[in-house]
C-alpha cells in the first residue's frame, strides 16, 4: 500500500455534507460499477483460462480487454475520490477519515498492480504467468471492494 497520500486525495476531505438522498445515489452508482467491473473481471479471467489451455482464437486481443479493464477501472476510482463521495463520508464522519485515507491511497495501488499483467502480456514467454498474475490482482481488488463496502456500512450505521 502507498505510503504516502497525494494532494488530490487530502483535497477531497473536508467538504461541506450534502443531501442523504444525493449521497445515497452516488454510492448507488459506486455499488453498480463494480458490478461492472465484476463481469469485466469474469471476462478477463476466460481469456486468461483460454489462452492458457489454447483455446484462444485469433480474435482474442488479450491487451485491449486489460486496457478497457484499466480504463473504467480508472474511472471508476475517480468517481470513488469525489469529493462528494469518499470526502463526504470523510466530513460527515470524521472518525471515518483514515480509512478513507487508507482506501484512497489503495487506487495508485490497485492501478500499479495492473502492470505486471500488461508486461506478461507483451512477451509471449510469459503468458504462462497470466493466470496467476490476474488472480492475485483480482483477490486485490476484491479486498479493497470489501473494504469499501464496509466502509459504507459504518457510514450508514449499518452492522454485518
Amino acid at each position: 500500500m502507498a505510503s504516502i497520500i497525494s494532494r488530490r486525495h487530502v483535497k477531497c476531505i473536508p467538504r461541506p455534507s450534502v443531501e442523504p438522498a444525493a449521497i445515497f445515489g452516488r454510492f448507488s452508482t459506486v455499488l453498480s460499477e463494480h458490478a461492472d467491473l465484476g463481469a469485466l473481471l469474469d471476462r478477463m479471467r476466460d481469456l486468461f483460462a483460454d489462452l492458457r489451455e489454447g483455446r484462444a482464437g485469433p480474435t482474442s486481443d488479450p491487451g485491449q480487454l486489460v486496457e478497457e479493464f484499466r480504463r473504467e477501472l480508472r474511472k471508476h476510482f475517480t468517481l470513488e475520490e469525489n469529493e462528494q463521495y469518499f470526502g463526504t463520508i470523510a466530513a460527515d464522519r470524521p472518525e471515518l477519515k483514515g480509512e478513507v485515507l487508507r482506501l484512497l491511497a489503495e487506487h495508485e495501488d490497485l492501478m500499479g498492480a495492473l502492470a505486471p499483467l500488461q508486461a506478461a502480456l507483451q512477451e509471449p514467454a510469459r503468458r504462462t504467468e497470466l493466470t496467476s498474475l490476474f488472480e492475485t490482482f483480482r483477490e486485490q481488488l476484491r479486498t479493497h471492494e470489501r473494504a469499501e463496502n464496509a466502509l459504507l456500512r459504518e457510514y450508514f450505521d449499518l452492522r454485518s
